[in-house]
């Protein structure tokens, strides 16, 4: 399975709120009804999907940040900032 990962950030909207950037990997994947599925591996349950490549990513980041949001209000630890690093391979 061939998957496409992009990085998704959301901006601080209100400097008076209590905010953090992130940044996530995110997965998209064709499935077999022809919608983009949007998936967050940092956020295991954290999923979405669009008709096209751009409705699933604005539908993920919403996904994200209600996920994260979700984690402080609970007090749950935040992932933490992992290093990624891009591998090709020719076979």
């Amino acid at each position: 399975m061939v998957v496409e990962s992009t990085q998704v950030q959301r901006e601080t909207q209100s400097p008076s709120e209590d905010r953090t950037r992130m940044k996530f990997v995110v997965s998209l994947e064709n499935d077999e009804d022809g919608f983009i599925v949007a998936s967050c591996p940092a956020l295991p349950g954290c999923h979405s999907q669009g008709r096209s490549r751009e409705e699933a990513l604005v539908n993920i980041k919403d996904a994200i940040e209600g996920f994260v949001i979700s984690m402080k209000k609970h007090g749950e630890p935040l992932p933490p900032k992992t290093d990624l690093h891009e591998v090709e391979i020719e076979v």
